[in-house]
């Protein structure tokens, strides 16, 4: 597997199948994050365990993994954590009614206790409604949120506006065709630990027009 945007080789990773109505299976991978032609980076493990059984016509869906992560620490990393060691639990219910709850709840083993504790936790509390994708249908995805600042790694979120924050995230999906949606999402988030007193508040308002070949 290749991770980054180097072309070397990063990394494996090994699942066991699952089949029927109650299904469990484990999966496993080691990875590095190579930073030069040294093949110096950080290394990064995962080892995890997925569960999913049906109930009539309900779905549901459990998943640990731990996560851990070694930092290459270098001199420009000195405002990351020098290590990640994350316990991630999910859950996950499916409705035949078109609803969908998740909680997704993560915790930095390593990133310290006491006032530092919040910024070592994350969650994400996601509501999902209508998921049709015929002409002229609706979804709406409401999340609530927290990423604190050393309880997700950087290189795994979008962009860098994603960590050390609270609030929420509200996605309206029209679907124009099957394979042509139109998205808005307003992000509103408050930052855990503000590095500068402008930086409290972070409201976005983004607009999308996506399709599927």
């Amino acid at each position: 597997m290749i991770l980054d945007n180097d072309p070397f080789f990063d990394g494996a990773w090994v699942e066991s199948p699952s089949r029927g109505d109650l299904s469990m299976s484990f999966h496993s991978g080691f990875f590095q994050i190579h930073r030069d032609a040294h093949f110096r980076g950080d290394k990064i493990r995962i080892l995890g365990v997925l569960s999913r059984s049906v109930r009539g016509k309900t779905r549901f869906e459990f998943r640990a993994d731990y996560f851990s992560q070694a930092v290459d620490n270098r001199e420009w990393q000195k405002n990351i954590a020098p290590d990640y060691e994350i316990l991630n639990l999910y859950g996950a219910v499916d409705f035949p009614s078109h609803i969908r709850f998740t909680g997704d709840i993560s915790r930095n083993l390593v990133a310290g206790s006491g006032t530092e504790q919040k910024s070592s936790d994350a969650f994400n509390l996601t509501v999902v409604a209508g998921r049709s994708k015929k002409r002229g249908g609706f979804q709406i995805i409401y999340q609530y949120l927290q990423f604190g600042g050393k309880a997700v790694s950087p290189h795994l979120v979008s962009y860098c506006r994603r960590v050390n924050v609270l609030g929420t995230h509200t996605t309206v999906n029209y679907f124009l065709t099957r394979s042509t949606v139109a998205r808005f999402d307003f992000l509103n988030w408050r930052k855990l630990e503000a590095d500068f007193p402008t930086s409290k508040r972070y409201r976005r308002w983004e607009l999308a027009l996506n399709h599927s070949f």
